[in-house]
């Protein structure tokens, strides 16, 4: 909406397919919630308090690692005279990371 917003601004013209499409994906994933969680049995608890603890400890470690890996990367480059990043190099960053946070959040999780 915010990307449809600032187009409309600079060209004028507003794509409200574009919004339509937004809102009606938002009300559908609303809905698969709501039938979701009506299905659930609260009696069952998903995780004890421990596999809480650690993984509350695992993303705290894993929020300051991330952060400290990052400014550490982009201080490099920027010592290093780089003062652009293609877009592709920042993807695949990306993916990486989510791969090795998803991977350490499903042992921490079974633990």
């Amino acid at each position: 909406m915010l990307v449809t917003y600032v187009e409309g601004q600079r060209t004028g013209e507003y794509n409200w397919t574009l919004v339509a499409a937004g809102m009606a994906g938002t009300v559908f994933a609303y809905v698969i919630h709501l039938l979701q969680s009506k299905s659930r049995t609260p009696n069952i608890p998903e995780a004890d308090e421990r596999s809480q603890y650690l993984l509350l400890r695992f993303c705290s470690f894993a929020l300051y690692f991330v952060l400290f890996i990052s400014a550490a990367m982009l201080l490099g480059l920027y010592i290093m005279g780089i003062e652009s990043v293609s877009t592709i190099a920042l993807i695949f960053y990306m993916i990486i990371l989510f791969i090795v946070l998803g991977v350490g959040g499903f042992i921490i999780r079974r633990l």
